[in-house]
């Protein structure tokens, strides 16, 4: 199961693991001490593509955070962090959010393959469907008025 950021908590993802079921998400600053403090206190000082990883209490859940524009704060049940995937990608525009760290490992080329984790890639290819599904329904709201009696 791929989880918004919105749901993913450590002890959901526990349970989920209990059950048999395999789970992994993004996961917000507030859920996760361990990976807030590198968030927090450690953003700047971060390289592009550095990768710091921890255990859950009872040993069931790897919570990670990794560097890509933004440090993103992740947790799951379903992939090693010691395994990686090669990725074609573009580099960011001068006005890009953290463009000054992320343009620095493309140097001149527009495009590179680029390691990254496969937690992240596997979440990337299964929330799209979500994202999209998220944008179309913002083009489209509907017109219901809700009034309290």
């Amino acid at each position: 199961i791929w989880i918004d950021n919105l749901f993913t908590l450590i002890k959901l993802l526990e349970r989920l693991r209990q059950e048999g079921i395999g789970g992994a998400g993004t996961i917000r600053t507030r859920f996760s001490y361990k990976l807030m403090n590198i968030k927090l206190y450690h953003t700047d000082n971060l390289q592009w593509g550095e990768l710091y990883y921890d255990l859950s209490k009872n040993k069931t859940v790897l919570q990670a955070a990794w560097k890509d524009a933004q440090v993103v704060l992740f947790t799951n049940t379903v992939a090693k962090p010691e395994k990686f995937i090669e990725r074609e990608q573009k580099r960011p525009a001068k006005t890009a959010t953290n463009a000054k760290y992320t343009r620095l490992i493309f140097g001149d080329l527009v495009v590179k393959v680029l390691k990254i984790p496969l937690f992240i890639d596997l979440y990337n290819h299964y929330m799209n469907g979500v994202d999209q599904f998220d944008q179309s329904t913002s083009y489209y709201s509907t017109q219901r008025v809700k009034r309290k009696t």
